[in-house]
């Protein structure tokens, strides 16, 4: 401990020094270097460093935050919010007005990364709540014209440490608002983030809704369940009060996708239906989450066994992965019929796995086949195969 105490005071009084040395050494180095690297930058620089831990080193960073140069204020804002602090929220606030969308994205993700602090705060008095926090962002979010930001404060707004069920489900029906408006690939993005923090972080507190399945269910792909004959305004169908468009790219919003089925697992609010649309979908890694949550969740071989023929490796990958979830000959038989994949990574875990499979006669022939078969050996890489196949067969306590 006294030698971390140590450490910390002969880091500062070098980072001090430093700081002082710094006019002479703009000067040695010319205009060029003045122009490019502002001082205010570097003590901003230096402040976050420390993680601010004098009343100078914070007045510096709000300063910071203030300043009429854009990035030296992004860097300001960045800083603040690194500090964990929910003491410097107030100062990070005024920035979600500024003229630069990129900074005001900047100030949502600060103030988020602030609040943090409050998660090991054992209570929490006075008017700087994560309630009040929450207020702010939803009322920035309704008058925010900017797609980027708009998403960064939805992402914001999930990922609040929040303390009570009622915040979480205010928080929720920010979120829904946005979805049932949106047109861009940014907000979904930015309300599909949203509810991937909030129902990882806070599932416990509260439960995702119906309403917050159906959406994350829509923005996955699964067609909605239509509450009318016919479309509503623009081309949307409807799904109780929300209305979900159906015109999305279908490369544009892969990772719309993939956190959308993310939540939904996370959720537990996987079912055949949605997990055989994740299957189909373009984009392999919604293709592979498909495997990898049919696989945790129990919902039958199909999709795992299905995805042993998929054209991407990483998903045939994950599924030989998956089999080690399964017993008996059906699992084993696949493990072997795996060896013939071109992909190497599938064989060599496939041989991992055979392991596993000691009962069934074939598979012990099949390693003992590859594991003989050094033909390959002077080769690059081509050990690997017989050493993975020699590996199940070694008795454990030779290892």
């Amino acid at each position: 401990m006294h030698e971390c105490r140590g450490a910390g005071a002969f880091l500062y009084n070098a980072v001090a020094f430093l700081r002082g040395c710094l006019p002479a050494f703009v000067v040695l180095v010319g205009p060029a270097f003045a122009q490019t690297v502002p001082a205010a930058r570097i003590d901003i620089l230096l402040a976050e460093d420390l993680r601010a831990p004098t009343p100078r080193d914070l007045a510096t960073l709000q300063a910071g935050a203030r300043s009429r140069d854009a990035q030296t204020a992004k860097l300001a804002l960045r800083a603040l919010g690194r500090l964990e602090r929910p003491s410097v929220i107030a100062a990070l606030v005024p920035a979600l007005r500024h003229r630069f969308p990129e900074n005001r994205a900047e100030a949502a993700n600060a103030i988020a990364q602030a609040a943090q602090g409050w998660k090991t705060a054992q209570a929490i008095s006075g008017a700087l709540t994560p309630a009040s926090v929450l207020a702010t962002l939803i009322a920035e979010l309704e008058i925010e014209e900017e797609a980027s930001v708009r998403a960064a404060l939805c992402e914001s707004i999930g990922r609040l440490p929040y303390h009570a069920a009622d915040q979480v489900a205010r928080a929720e029906a920010a979120l829904l608002e946005v979805a049932s408006r949106t047109n861009t690939v940014t907000d979904r993005l930015g309300v599909v983030k949203g509810f991937e923090a909030l129902v990882r972080i806070h599932r416990a507190l509260r439960p995702p809704s119906p309403r917050a399945i159906a959406t994350l269910r829509a923005l996955v792909g699964v067609p909605p369940q239509r509450t009318a004959d016919t479309p509503g305004p623009g081309g949307q169908t409807l799904v109780g009060e929300l209305p979900v468009r159906r015109a999305t790219d279908p490369l544009r919003d892969a990772r719309v996708r993939r956190l959308a089925l993310e939540a939904l697992f996370t959720a537990g609010a996987l079912d055949a239906a949605l997990l055989a649309r994740a299957a189909a979908d373009v984009d392999v890694q919604v293709r592979r989450l498909a495997v990898r949550a049919a696989a945790q969740a129990g919902l039958g071989a199909y999709p795992v066994t299905s995805a042993l023929e998929d054209p991407a490796p990483m998903v045939r990958f994950e599924a030989v992965r998956a089999l080690r979830r399964s017993s008996g000959e059906l699992a084993c038989g696949l493990l072997v019929a795996a060896l013939a994949d071109p992909d190497p990574h599938v064989v060599l875990l496939a041989l991992d796995e055979l392991g596993g499979c000691g009962a069934l006669p074939d598979a012990v022939l099949r390693l003992e086949e590859v594991g003989s078969d050094l033909s390959t050996a002077g080769s690059p890489r081509g050990w690997h195969r017989a050493a993975h196949a020699s590996w199940p067969m070694i008795p454990a306590r030779t290892r």
